[in-house]
């Protein structure tokens, strides 16, 4: 074989994989589309409890599937952005991918965590929302950019939790 037929075959496996990979994932983003309602509307909120924060928004994933991000509605979309917690609700305002409104009704418990879907930031570095949307129970994290911030988001969304359980979601 001449080398440059071994480098033509090469790169025909190359992109016979990466598109193998596009596949995939645009499968696997049509299922969880079907499996997760439509994300909330962002209401009218007036002035935030809380914020804006500074965070990461790092990824969202089904509580027990830890490992795999959910890859509906653009939340396996790791942006910069800024927290706001509200009345309402929690709000995600996220740099190039669409706002996240959590309402507070939906809220089940807040805490620090080291790892979600894959990522792992260091010692319960990440404050991990879990809340429900439709049927299905998630874990929404996010990283705040200073120290500080990460106590008083934390009870921030913990105040809004209509049924306050130990506080973690991890």
């Amino acid at each position: 074989m001449s080398e440059g037929l071994g480098v033509a075959l090469l790169a025909l496996v190359v992109v016979a994989l990466l598109g193998a990979m596009w596949v995939g994932w645009r499968r696997r983003s049509a299922r969880a589309i079907a499996a997760l309602p439509a994300l909330p509307a962002v209401p009218a909120l007036g002035a935030p409890r809380l914020g804006p924060v500074p965070v990461a928004y790092v990824a969202t994933a089904v509580v027990g599937r830890t490992l795999g991000r959910v890859a509906a509605h653009g939340l396996a979309v790791r942006a910069p952005g800024e927290a706001e917690v509200h009345d309402a609700g929690l709000l995600l305002r996220r740099a190039g991918a669409a706002d996240l409104f959590v309402p507070a009704a939906d809220l089940e418990a807040v805490g620090p965590a080291r790892a979600l879907a894959g990522t792992a930031v260091g010692v319960d570095r990440l404050v991990v929302v879990r809340w429900r949307c439709g049927t299905m129970t998630l874990d929404t994290g996010v990283l705040p950019r200073h120290a500080a911030d990460r106590a008083a988001l934390t009870e921030a969304v913990r105040a809004l939790v209509p049924t306050p359980t130990d506080g973690s979601p991890a």
